[in-house]
């Protein structure tokens, strides 16, 4: 009821408004839904009638008007419903900032459609209008128009070269770990058995290799076969789909977990708490500079969980901090009385007692340990740790699965570099690792390769730098909507082609 789709602001009453009205006539019941839940607080019947209006009318519009964080490739589609008079196909011109583009136009029955799909990605953060306009065959024609505006999501586009080291988890048994790979846990095991299908078992009590279409289907939940059926697939949120993960300029439009992948659990289990560490092995990157970790991550925060990421250049004995995942309203915040800065205050934020945070018995010395954010870490707690604070939200299944990127800046040249993954929470959900590699990334920009063309006759030869490799040359009849393809009888870094067509669009992808 906050005005968008994502229902991130707390209300306790407000109003829905269809801007554009309902695109069917029907019968219709709302319902006054419980914290995104399916627990119904109200709910009320009503009736759309047909439109009183003979002429074609715009009923839907997506993205909506004034819509935010809207996907890198959103596409526009407009529906509109014929009265007694019809759109023509012919009239309709649709502008994006002002430029005519290229459209698809369907109608089936009285509903026509309007659709477009951008050939690349919107500009991260970037502002658009789209304008539609339209005329009918009524004598005279009545001139029709719908412009909307909406913003697109900041993303990062990430570009990953060939990496150094790479760990897609595939070639491991499940319920084990790679080579070289080691887990490390506190965690309360109440149910000794070894079962994949129940996250309450010992198999979910450390980090193990898991199949990734088990989440596909149906778990144990708490060692409890009765347990509500939706308890048991409720892990189908593991391979929830975020549709801001870019990679290489492209929308990376399916789950980031795939064969198989490391998986720490604290969810769906008894038990005082859970308490995980992944360890790499030791990767040797001497002779390598500019190096990066990548990884697809597939964290779900609660309010009461933590992710610690960590990286030793010693062999373990010391660990550099790369990013520790937390609840929002558990980062301490000083805001400057002069300036107005919020900064975060990572000493408070870590060693403050939280009366719901893990807390765990060392086997060694039966100390109690826990409670506290910062007992997971293997960092020095100082306020040197704040930049790698990150705040999450909780209970939301799609917004931490990320292609996550982080610089090593001290693994530059080091013979032993080694990783670490914590996971801590009571009965507080997963964290998930796959496609782990590491990348050796320069800063400096690398300016793209100009496509150059002569035309001879019905020839046109195309051509760009012979220190360009990789790329590969690319085709469509059109930009929008585009239908790239690979030009074959590319020789080098050239290819001569005969212009049979009216038109044609060329472009060289980055390797």
């Amino acid at each position: 009821m906050d005005g968008t789709q994502d229902g991130t602001t707390a209300l306790t009453d407000g109003t829905v408004t269809f801007a554009n009205g309902l695109a069917a006539a029907g019968n219709y019941v709302v319902f006054f839904l419980l914290n995104d839940g399916y627990d119904i607080l109200a709910s009320e019947p009503f009736i759309v009638t047909p439109p009183a209006a003979t002429t074609p009318r715009v009923v839907s519009v997506t993205p909506g008007p004034n819509a935010v964080n809207q996907p890198p490739n959103a596409a526009y589609v407009a529906t509109i419903r014929n009265g007694s008079t019809q759109v023509v196909p012919a009239s309709v011109v649709l502008t994006v900032d002002g430029t005519a583009v290229a459209h698809q136009f369907t109608q089936q029955d009285e509903i026509v459609t309007v659709a477009y799909t951008p050939s690349g990605l919107w500009p991260s953060g970037s502002t658009h209008t789209v304008r539609l306009a339209f005329a009918d065959n009524a004598t005279p024609a009545n001139a029709f128009a719908n412009e909307v505006t909406f913003s697109v999501a900041a993303y990062r586009n990430l570009v990953l070269p060939a990496p150094l080291y790479f760990e897609d988890f595939d070639g491991t048994a499940e319920g084990a770990l790679p080579a070289g790979w080691t887990s490390v846990s506190y965690t309360d095991v109440q149910n000794p058995e070894l079962d994949l299908g129940n996250l309450d078992s010992a198999s979910y009590a450390q980090w193990i290799v898991v199949a990734a279409d088990r989440f596909r289907g149906s778990f144990v939940t708490y060692s409890n076969p009765d347990n509500p059926a939706d308890w048991g697939t409720d892990y189908q949120r593991v391979l929830s789909v975020n549709p801001l993960n870019v990679l290489n300029g492209q929308v990376y439009d399916r789950p980031l977990a795939s064969g198989r992948f490391a998986f720490g659990n604290s969810g769906y289990r008894n038990g005082q708490s859970q308490v995980l560490y992944l360890i790499s092995p030791d990767f040797n990157l001497a002779g390598r500079t500019d190096v990066h970790v990548a990884f697809h991550s597939l964290w779900e925060q609660n309010q009461d969980s933590m992710a610690a990421i960590e990286y030793s250049v010693d062999r373990g004995t010391t660990w550099l901090p790369l990013a520790y995942f937390l609840d929002g309203p558990d980062i301490v915040t000083v805001t400057d009385e002069t300036t107005g800065e919020v900064t975060v205050d990572a000493v408070a934020t870590l060693t403050t007692e939280h009366a719901d945070v893990a807390r765990y018995v060392d086997p060694e010395t039966f100390e109690e340990k826990g409670g506290y954010y910062g007992a997971f870490l293997g960092a020095e707690i100082s306020p040197a740790l704040a930049p790698f604070i990150q705040a999450r939200l909780n209970d939301d299944p799609v917004e931490s699965k990320r292609i996550e990127l982080f610089r090593l800046t001290a693994a530059d040249n080091q013979a032993a570099v080694r990783f670490r993954f914590a996971h801590a929470g009571t009965d507080s959900w997963y964290f998930g690792i796959d496609n782990f590699g590491l990348y050796s990334i320069s800063a400096t920009p690398v300016e793209p390769p100009a496509l150059t063309w002569v035309r001879s006759g019905e020839a046109l030869t195309l051509s760009w730098p012979a220190g360009a490799t990789g790329f590969v040359l690319e085709s469509s009849p059109a930009v929008a909507p585009a239908s790239w393809s690979a030009v074959s009888g590319v020789s080098g870094n050239s290819v001569t082609v005969t212009m049979s067509a009216a038109a044609g669009f060329y472009r060289l992808r980055a390797p």
